[in-house]
């Protein structure tokens, strides 16, 4: 898998970039990799994994209380669910990411694999901070 870039649904604005073998874990409490701060209720402490290896793209719900769905459709807590290009993610009712697999993996040192407060992006890119 190349590099996977996660933007907020419908914009081309970039906010987290992940590669390499890992797990980045989502959520509302500092210790995840991607911190989401939102308006909207619907995104738990501790709520889903995004797994990144050379074969795949997988997200893994943490039994979040409000679920994560993909293109619409819930996935079922704890089981691995694979992601493509051009997916969807929705934490809850109303927080959604746009999912972008880029390249083929050679660029992996490249990408940014540094903690990402989602809030702080979202508010600057609303214009709010």
């Amino acid at each position: 898998m190349g590099i996977v870039v996660l933007k907020p649904a419908g914009t081309e604005e970039e906010f987290a970039r992940l590669a390499g073998q890992r797990h980045y874990s989502i959520g509302r409490h500092s210790d995840n990799d991607i911190v989401i701060i939102t308006f909207y209720t619907g995104v738990s402490r501790f709520h889903c994994d995004i797994q990144v290896s050379p074969e795949s793209v997988r997200v893994l719900d943490k039994s979040s209380s409000y679920g994560t769905y993909v293109n619409d459709v819930q996935i079922e807590p704890r089981v691995p669910r694979e992601l493509v290009d051009g997916d969807r993610l929705r934490f809850g009712r109303h927080f959604e990411l746009d999912v972008v697999i880029q390249g083929n993996g050679d660029e992996l040192d490249e990408a940014n694999n540094t903690k990402t407060t989602v809030g702080d992006k979202l508010l600057s890119l609303f214009g709010l901070r």
